[in-house]
């Protein structure tokens, strides 16, 4: 579902806020209010429009795993070597020229 969440988020009415007090560590609180001030918004609107998510999807908006990305792009390409959905090269100059044509 596709829903301007920054615009109603930035035009909720100060009676419709209320004040939440949250503990988080600060490394990520950091981290994420700087990925909210590339995206031009701050921590409280970035949480608001995560919350609206939530609702809307009634669940989290993300698949939650304990298998990092990383073993996942591994097996995935373990498995196309095994299928033989793999290109090879004679040289790195004939990799070069697929990869850059």
């Amino acid at each position: 579902m596709t829903y301007d969440y920054f615009s109603e988020v930035m035009h909720m009415q100060p009676k419709d806020r209320s004040v939440t007090s949250l503990r988080l560590d600060q490394e990520s609180k950091e981290a994420a209010r700087a990925v909210f001030a590339e995206l031009v918004m701050d921590l409280s609107t970035g949480i608001n429009i995560y919350l609206k998510q939530v609702v809307v999807d009634q669940g989290l908006p993300f698949k939650p795993t304990t298998i990092s990305p990383l073993d996942c792009a591994t097996s995935k390409t373990h498995a196309e070597i095994e299928r033989g959905d793999f290109v090879e090269f004679d040289s790195l100059e004939d990799f070069r020229q697929d990869l850059y044509s």
